[in-house]
């Protein structure tokens, strides 16, 4: 992403050194790394698409984004791609507030396709996948163990977890505590925690697993909790997790549509359908918003508690109905 209009600002107060230096620091943490890399191919693409022309941006990203996302799911991700770029590219007013670009923002989305969310793993299935690893005992088989079961239980995203070091790890009257000190959307915050109660006597305990794995040899002492078997030195690889789910699947172990990061959403249905409060749910998942997290939380009948049916729930405030709880009060 450019950095010369932010450089530029800055150097009208700071030298140029430390204004580059900020500059750069800045841009690097407006979004996540894995964000930009989305981002880049949209704005190459728009570039390629405009050309030399010397037509107002505000006509071409109108053009741009009817032409090429109109209509689909990845319309926001393209807008918001093409709003950073103007800001890095000092282009002000910027084309993404234009009333055109408002028009098309409105028509997309009307026009959008349901969202397809990842399937969300059920407690179970994870449980009965967990005893599969156990009973194998191979070593990679023994380190995906622990990462299935971290992963739900942390409501962690998949590169959250495979990230964590050795030294992120501590024990506290029994509990598990996780430093998570990068994620999605805390680039160079504070470090973030997650709290994991023991399940006493269970194979399926996360805090027992975890200090069972960090004991192994088969770690070869790195200082990575999931490293890289081959590269101790490193930490092992999302795509490789994922790479030994389909594994799974194929042999029929488990379901297709299950990924890694159907973990998090499996973790986030399963404490509503509980009846966690859902604030609660929130603060544990890490979510800044309610709305962030939605799309994890499955209608069903057990997350809806009570509004599958509104008639019945509506006779319970009727004074003398046979469904309702309420009591005349006694005229003695």
């Amino acid at each position: 992403m450019d950095t010369s209009f932010a450089a530029r600002e800055l150097a009208l107060v700071l030298p140029e050194p430390e204004a580059s230096a900020l500059a750069s620091r800045i841009m690097k943490s407006v979004r996540a790394s894995s964000t930009l890399a989305v981002y880049a191919p949209v704005i190459k693409q728009y570039e390629l698409f405009r050309g030399t022309s010397v037509v107002p941006h505000r006509a071409t990203v109108f053009a741009f984004l009817a032409k090429y996302y109109l209509g689909k799911a990845s319309f926001r991700t393209a807008a918001a791609a093409l709003r950073l770029y103007f800001v890095s590219k000092s282009v002000n007013p910027n084309p993404l507030d234009s009333e055109v670009v408002s028009l098309l923002r409105a028509a997309a989305e009307r026009e959008k396709p349901q969202p397809v969310n990842r399937t969300k793993w059920s407690t179970a299935q994870l449980l009965d996948l967990v005893k599969i690893l156990k009973q194998d005992g191979s070593t990679p088989n023994r380190r995906l163990r622990v990462v299935l079961l971290v992963t739900f239980a942390g409501f962690m995203r998949p590169a959250e977890a495979v990230a964590l070091r050795v030294e992120d790890v501590s024990f506290v009257d029994g509990r598990m505590n996780l430093r998570i000190v990068k994620t999605k959307t805390n680039q160079n915050g504070p470090a973030q925690r997650a709290i994991v109660d023991p399940i006493p006597e269970d194979e399926a305990c996360p805090v027992q697993a975890v200090r069972q794995w960090i004991d192994d040899t088969a770690r070869k002492g790195s200082e990575w909790l999931f490293p890289n078997l081959n590269r101790p030195s490193q930490h092992v690889k999302a795509d490789l997790i994922q790479s030994s789910l389909r594994h799974l699947k194929a042999k029929g172990l488990i379901p297709q549509g299950y990924t890694l990061h159907g973990l998090r959403g499996g973790a986030t249905q399963a404490c509503i359908e509980a009846g966690i409060p859902i604030d609660a749910v929130q603060r544990a998942g890490r979510w800044t918003r309610t709305d962030s997290m939605r799309p994890y939380i499955a209608a069903s009948r057990r997350s809806l508690r009570g509004t599958t049916n509104a008639i019945g729930a509506g006779m319970q405030l009727i004074p003398q109905h046979p469904s309702s709880n309420d009591r005349q009060p006694s005229s003695t």
